[in-house]
This record gives structure tokens, C-alpha cells and sequence, in this order.
């Protein structure tokens, strides 16, 4: 339970997660998985640390042609606490067995918030925590 560690162990894990797997785009905090864990802990610190305005979440599905896609969005829908209605259009793949085999059959989920003020202040805890390793040279 993400509720179970301090609002400073949660920020630091964020952190991490999004320093690792987050989009870094100048005015919006974006981030894409196929683990719902992951982008579930990405919606709840974002409305924990940043009081973030939930209307304004934006989720996109990428799912391979085939998978059913209002499986799709019922999941990702709960799992992350965000209307369908707040979902674009899902990036449908055609399939291409010489690339991959495996496909999410969920999808992979991006999960972004348009927002200048709070990219700045994610970035800026970011540089906040990686200041604090001292590199050679």
C-alpha cells in the first residue's frame, strides 16, 4: 500500500519512477507503462504533491489491433481514477510478428497533465535530489 510509507518516502519513490520513466517534455508531467502499479503511484502522488486539477488528466492507450480496446479502457479507467471520457483516441499497432510476439493485452498507458507550473516544480525536485550525488570530474 502506497499509503503506507511517509509523504517523503512516496515523493522520493515518484521521483525516482518519473526521473526514470517519465517524459520530460517542457509544460506537461507525462508518463507511459504497462504497469499499472507504476502509473497508479505516478496519478496518486501527482494529485498528492500537486494538488493537480483531475478534469485536466489525460490518458492515451496504445493497443495492438486485435486486443479489445473497451477492456482496455474499463481497466486503466479504474486502475487509475480517470473518466473514459478524459481517454484519447488509443494508437491501434498492426501487428508485426518480426518485431514481437508478446503484446499487453491491457496495453501500454500514458498519462499526461499539461501543466508548466507543476513540470517545473517536478523537475526542480528532481534536480533538488540528483544535486546531492557528487559526480568525478
Amino acid at each position: 500500500m502506497f499509503s503506507r510509507l511517509t509523504v517523503r518516502e512516496r515523493d522520493l519513490f515518484a521521483l525516482g519512477l518519473y526521473a526514470g520513466e517519465g517524459e520530460k517534455t517542457d509544460g506537461r508531467v507525462s508518463m507511459a507503462n504497462t504497469n499499472p502499479v507504476y502509473l497508479r503511484v505516478f496519478v496518486t502522488w501527482l494529485r498528492e504533491q500537486f494538488a493537480v486539477d483531475a478534469s485536466r488528466l489525460r490518458v492515451r492507450l496504445y493497443l495492438h489491433d486485435g486486443l479489445d480496446l473497451d477492456v482496455a479502457n474499463e481497466f486503466w479507467s479504474e486502475v487509475l481514477d480517470v473518466p473514459i471520457a478524459q481517454f484519447h483516441r488509443p494508437y491501434r499497432a498492426s501487428p508485426d510478428a518480426t518485431r514481437r510476439r508478446a503484446k499487453h493485452p491491457r496495453g501500454c498507458a500514458t498519462v499526461s497533465y499539461s501543466c508548466a507550473f507543476t513540470h517545473r516544480r517536478v523537475m526542480a525536485r528532481i534536480e533538488a535530489v540528483t544535486s546531492l550525488f557528487d559526480l568525478p570530474g
